[in-house]
């Protein structure tokens, strides 16, 4: 049975398109044959949380993982359309409770089978709110450099495509990019990224 990967992009042209980036890098690895990866955008979060349920609904593989990149404080998240020539106008602002009925109801479909992956600035303390059980979540700690972001789920993704579980594949991804080392970089050079399950 294939695995899938959704990239849900929410950042104009200008900003570093981590999902795209690594979409692109998996569906060209002849090694991640059994997995199967996408780009979707989201300008809303309307638009963000029809496809989380979309996907929920009518992907049934082993293994979802989902990775949401967005502009993101400790209160909420931003959405940016692409295609407005507005580069810095985001067209949505919600705050990261919203997203608690979503976790729910992805939670009550597929189980700890789907993994979200939040490229958010602050995400984590969103992540650490949560009341358990629910899917599991990689967040980030802090600011986060997409590039640098990018550089440590491509190791992620090696480990998931390769057959290992998400914990161990986020260990391989800490042990490559110790947390403790990125905490020591310049803040906008660095990627904290943390497992909550």
């Amino acid at each position: 049975m294939r695995k899938y990967i959704a990239f849900i992009q929410s950042v104009s042209n200008k900003d570093w398109e981590v999902g795209e980036i690594i979409c692109n890098e998996i569906k060209h690895n002849p090694q991640y044959e059994e997995w199967c990866s996408e780009v979707f955008y989201a300008k809303t979060f309307q638009e963000l949380e029809n496809l989380l349920m979309l996907i929920s609904n009518n992907i049934r593989e082993t293994l979802i993982v989902i990775q949401i990149d967005a502009h993101s404080n400790s209160e909420g998240f931003a959405f940016k359309d692409v295609n407005n020539p507005n580069k810095d106008e985001c067209s949505d602002y919600v705050e990261w409770t919203k997203f608690n009925d979503v976790l729910a109801y992805l939670y009550d479909t597929q189980g700890t089978n789907i993994t979200l992956i939040f490229v958010s600035c602050c995400s984590s303390l969103f992540a650490e709110s949560l009341q358990s059980p629910h899917v599991p979540i990689i967040a980030a700690e802090g600011t986060v450099s997409p590039r640098r972001a990018e550089e440590q789920l491509i190791k992620l993704y090696e480990g998931i495509c390769m057959g290992a579980s998400l914990k161990e594949a986020f260990e391989l991804m800490t042990k490559e990019y110790p947390i403790e080392d990125e905490r020591s970089r310049d803040e906008d050079s660095r990627s904290i990224l943390k497992l909550y399950m």
